[in-house]
């Protein structure tokens, strides 16, 4: 078997590499995919006012700050998985696929211990009022992330096996969470349940996919996993800059402005529910626009970005007209979301949309995962720039998330950019373009 072989991951023979982007079937899975980002965000939807009027401001704000600083350290247990490896394994022949898949559950495992022990001692100098709930949430995303390749059946195009392996136990873990929560008054106990339903979500979808690649590929050699890792290795990079670029802020928040967190950490978390429920169009890209092809896939990439942006527009405002609202209803009165902070994060959310879909499915399943980097290295530095200035002359949430705003920005601004140097780059009708193996 040819671990590095692309083969045909999303259609057959060679029609695959002729095809246009198929609207219908990306809808048809997008709306799958739908099921379980809906319901999942229904359940934090409705449970968010009850953690937050069981536990207090203060606690909730210390389970943000462990979720946030999980998605950050998952990024290196994942080895950039997470990021890119649902793109990826759709323009995978299958052999290759079973490699993809052995590879990514090995490495999580040897490195999630790594990230654990980074939680711990990142929550030793952050103070939040409950260390011990911080760090069970944060160990939830390092589990969740990176260690459930979920991704697999993104691309594979199954949502319905990702809403009975994941969302089911990811909305036990809520429910019960909340519950819990509601009847002690602990951040621990809500942590520990979704600690529990996450781990049972793991050992669930790890079985799945190890089962169904097994007729392909019995065992892993040295050489297979060196290729799995070489050939993630920007992904992993684009990864880490992406997850640091989004901890930041809150981090900066809870360490030098720690009266700001809770009106903070309720505008992120509200922000990244939204960002959730865009989800199935990322999904469904991520299936579909790769292609065996580089100049196919860049193709479809620019096809969908006029209307990707559209959607991204619309969910951008829309967010940000019923964030001040929400933040009331949410919290009671007791957190006001000021019209400014709101504003700028409507925008990142706009901009993460766009660049969730252009950089994965777009830039780094094309080959030019140079572009995806790139643009994750200038998000990052603008992201250390305006969160300096923003402790130096607006010592607020608000100009936190400004900064916030102005790090999404410069990611899209300079992924467009890369998207229209690599399409001058190739030429019409070029089939042979270089694909990530």
């Amino acid at each position: 078997m040819n671990s590095t072989g692309t083969g045909n991951g999303n259609g057959n023979g060679n029609d695959e590499s002729t095809a246009p982007l198929a609207g219908r079937q990306v809808l048809s899975t997008g709306a799958g995919f739908a099921a379980s980002v809906v319901l999942t965000a229904l359940a934090q939807f409705f449970t968010f006012p009850v953690l937050i009027s069981s536990l207090g401001a203060d606690q909730w704000g210390g389970l943000t700050v462990g979720t946030t600083l999980g998605v950050l350290t998952a990024s290196l247990a994942s080895w950039g998985w997470a990021t890119t490896g649902g793109a990826r394994t759709a323009a995978l022949s299958p052999d290759a696929r079973a490699v993809w898949v052995r590879a990514a559950i090995t490495v999580s495992w040897l490195l999630a211990p790594v990230a654990c022990a980074v939680v711990m001692a990142v929550t030793s100098v952050v103070p939040t009022a409950d260390q011990t709930a911080t760090r069970l949430a944060a160990f939830v995303s390092v589990v969740q992330i990176g260690m459930t390749p979920a991704w697999f059946y993104v691309g594979t195009k199954a949502p319905g096996r990702l809403f009975i392996l994941t969302t089911v136990p990811t909305m036990t873990g809520i429910l019960s969470g909340a519950l819990l929560a509601h009847l002690t008054g602990d951040a621990k106990t809500h942590a520990g349940a979704n600690l529990v339903a996450t781990l049972t979500a793991m050992a669930l979808v790890q079985n799945d996919v190890l089962r169904s690649t097994r007729s392909r590929s019995h065992t892993l050699t040295r050489a297979e996993l060196r290729w799995a890792m070489t050939a993630q290795a920007p992904g992993l990079t684009a990864g880490l800059l992406a997850a640091f670029n989004s901890c930041l802020p809150i981090l900066v928040v809870a360490r030098w402005f720690p009266t700001g967190l809770p009106t903070f950490a309720l505008g992120e978390r509200l922000y990244r529910m939204a960002l959730s429920l865009s989800l199935p169009v990322a999904q469904s890209l991520h299936g579909h626009v790769p292609s065996a092809s580089g100049a196919l896939t860049l193709r479809r990439m620019a096809t969908a970005l006029v209307p990707l942006t559209m959607v991204a527009t619309a969910i951008g405002a829309g967010f940000a007209t019923a964030l001040p609202a929400a933040s009331r209803i949410y919290t009671r009165g007791d957190i006001i979301m000021e019209w400014p902070t709101a504003v700028c994060f409507g925008i990142a959310l706009s901009c993460l949309v766009v660049t969730s879909s252009l950089g994965v499915a777009g830039l780094d399943a094309s080959g030019h995962s140079v572009g995806l980097v790139r643009a994750s290295v200038c998000g990052l530095v603008v992201c250390l720039v305006t969160c300096a200035a923003a402790a130096v002359w607006a010592p607020s949430a608000g100009g936190v998330a400004g900064a916030v705003c102005a790090a999404e920005a410069c990611v899209l601004a300079v992924q467009i950019r890369e998207l229209s140097r690599v399409q001058k780059l190739i030429p019409t009708g070029d089939a042979t373009s270089p694909r990530p193996s």
